[in-house]
C-alpha cells in the first residue's frame, strides 16, 4: 500500500494518510491489491482527492480475523464525485478482476465527498517453517 502511494506521499498540496496492523500476504493477493491502489491512486490523482489542494486520501486496514484483512480508501476534500456514467477499465479491473483474485467481492462507492472503496484480502498463514522458526530454540539442550 505505501510503495503504490509513495509517489503521491510527499507532496504539501495533498494528504496521504495510510495505517493498520502488519499483515503478511501471499505474493499473488500482494500483486493484485497493488494494481488496486495503483489504480484508485491514479484515478484520486487525475479526478478525485489528489487532484486538489486540500484533498485526503486515508487507507487503514485491519485484520478481520486470522484469514483476513479488511483494507479501506477513502477519499475526502476532493471534487464532488458522481458515479461513471460507463464503466471504465479501473472500474472493471478494481470490481471484477481484482475481485476474482483475492477471492472476495470489493466494494467501490462513487459518493459526493468522494470514493471509497473497501476490499478483503486473504491473510497469508505462517508456514511451518516460519512456526518453527518463531518458537524458542532448544538446540542443544
Amino acid at each position: 500500500v505505501q510503495v503504490e502511494l509513495a509517489p503521491y506521499a510527499n507532496d504539501d498540496d495533498h494528504t496521504v494518510d495510510t495505517g493498520g496492523a502488519d499483515v503478511e500476504l501471499a505474493p499473488n493477493d500482494a500483486l493484485s491489491l497493488g494494481l488496486a491502489i495503483h489504480e484508485l491512486a491514479t484515478n484520486a490523482a487525475k479526478y478525485g482527492a489528489l487532484s486538489r489542494t486540500g484533498g485526503k486520501v486515508e487507507v487503514r486496514w485491519s485484520l478481520v480475523n486470522d484469514k483476513l484483512a479488511r483494507i479501506r480508501w477513502v477519499e475526502s476534500g476532493g471534487p464532488e464525485v458522481s458515479p461513471p456514467e460507463k464503466r471504465g477499465f479501473g472500474t472493471d479491473l478494481i470490481e471484477k478482476i481484482v475481485a476474482h483474485e483475492l477471492r472476495h467481492p470489493v466494494e467501490l462507492h462513487f459518493d459526493p465527498e468522494g470514493v471509497r472503496c473497501t476490499l478483503l484480502v486473504p491473510v497469508r498463514e505462517p508456514s511451518e517453517f516460519e512456526l518453527r522458526s518463531s518458537s524458542p530454540s532448544t538446540r542443544g539442550h
